[in-house]
């Protein structure tokens, strides 16, 4: 894969998308505890480019309607803040919420060991069993939340349930690490107080037969970008007659998640809505060490392609190149430039064309070079990216879901944990929600 070249970079996701995206624990022994009836046939992770006035029950039944779906349910996961009796500050925690009423929601839904479901605006939740044994909760116990409404209100809420979550659980607004460790349940009403957020990050369809759900699948993904206010970054398959239908833990992981060879990389998520220049011009003014930002796009329309978009101007990218000459003798150049593993497997090269498949489009790009990577991956300019998402607003101005940090020095991994700990209590202090991940050499 491409390094990024010194001074090493702080990588932080803004505005919609995240990028880095949380595949929760495999379910044990291969699947088996699966219920076929309850899988989805398709998965889209979905983000929004601009804040809108969400109806997403609108957006559902839309899809319900397309020939040959039976079934369509809408999942969001964002990121809160409690703070359980044992910890002295407080933490983030994922919060996970249907479209519908729970009890009623059919599509992997978590199952109920003990208690009953929350009712909305009782302040009440429900927890996932990790979580209950991690910090010794019981049905009855109370936790105390900061809600991310512009007041940051500080509540108890009470536990009215366990449950334990058997299907592998994703989204793009989350730390993987974060819902890898469990999940607080609540009513899409209440998730929406504690997370500050309506938006859905998935939506689940059953069709008439799987056959159906290959064949109809482009259609589906080309109705959510042109006819709702949403994106789809990542889409999957799942045939539930297979005896392992769900991928592997990390597979979803791996599919927007820009690896590279240089340490420090945090990577940050924030909500719709959050101008990425104005956030720019917070963080580089607020935070010592940080001296230039860039921005960028990242978009993975399915298991097989992640598509990474960034500033040809800017040494952000440093490729690694076996054939042609990228944007070195001319940043504004079009074409894009693939890994040497999607080269080989297209039987592409410099010179040759590729189809990119985004947000329910597709054109043809000239391949300008091929670099030493492995992984199925396309780089192209940002911008061109963003736009064929759909991540523009009203006056056609495109929009970055990355912004690319670059540090002052040569900063150690603890350095940059302190460097991400003021950018926190900046971000808080205006109201911002978000994670970041602090990526490990490899």
């Amino acid at each position: 894969m491409p390094s990024l070249s010194r001074p090493s970079r702080l990588v932080l996701m803004c505005c919609i998308v995240v990028l880095l995206i949380g595949l929760g624990p495999a379910p044990a022994a291969g699947q088996r505890d699966l219920d076929p009836d309850e899988i989805a046939m398709l998965h889209v992770y979905l983000a929004t480019p601009y804040r809108l006035e969400l109806d997403n029950q609108a957006v559902l039944e839309t899809l319900q309607a397309l020939p040959g779906v039976t079934k369509v349910e809408g999942q969001t996961i964002f990121p809160a803040w409690w703070q359980p009796a044992s910890a002295e500050d407080f933490e983030r925690v994922a919060v996970t919420a249907y479209a519908g009423v729970m009890s009623d929601t059919q599509l992997e839904r978590p199952r109920l060991l003990a208690g009953r479901f929350s009712q909305a605006g009782m302040n009440e939740i429900m927890l996932d069993q990790r979580l209950a044994d991690r910090y010794d909760f019981e049905i009855g116990d109370t936790v105390v939340f900061r809600s991310l409404t512009t007041d940051l209100a500080v509540e108890e809420w009470i536990i009215t349930a366990i449950v334990e979550q058997p299907y592998p659980t994703f989204s793009p607004a989350i730390n993987p690490t974060l819902l890898g460790a469990g999940s607080v349940y609540a009513t899409a009403d209440d998730a929406r107080y504690l997370t500050g957020s309506d938006e859905l990050t998935a939506i689940f369809a059953r069709y008439e037969s799987f056959g159906v759900a290959e064949a109809r699948q482009a259609d589906f993904l080309a109705t959510i970008a042109t006819e709702t206010p949403y994106v789809p970054l990542l889409s999957y398959l799942a045939d539930p007659d297979e005896p392992n239908p769900l991928p592997a833990r990390g597979a979803l992981d791996d599919a927007l998640d820009l690896r590279t060879e240089v340490v420090p990389q945090v990577m940050f998520v924030a909500p719709t809505g959050v101008d990425a220049d104005a956030m720019r011009f917070l963080l580089q003014n607020e935070v010592d060490g940080i001296v230039a930002a860039s921005p960028g796009f990242v978009y993975g329309a399915g298991l097989d392609v992640q598509y990474i978009g960034f500033d040809p101007a800017t040494n952000t990218l440093d490729f690694e190149l076996v054939e042609g000459e990228a944007w070195f003798s001319d940043p504004e150049r079009a074409g894009v430039v693939t890994s040497q593993e999607l080269a080989s497997t297209q039987n592409k090269r410099v010179g040759d064309t590729i189809t990119i498949r985004v947000g329910g489009s597709e054109v043809e790009y000239e391949i300008i070079g091929i670099h030493s990577g492995t992984g199925q991956t396309v780089y192209m300019p940002w911008i061109d990216l963003a736009m064929l998402a759909g991540f523009i607003e009203e006056n056609d101005t495109p929009l970055p879901n990355r912004l690319f940090f670059t540090l002052d020095g040569d900063p150690d991994a603890a350095a940059v944990d302190a460097i991400i700990a003021d950018m926190d209590a900046v971000l808080a202090e205006n109201y911002i929600r978000g994670f970041f991940v602090n990526l490990a050499e490899e």
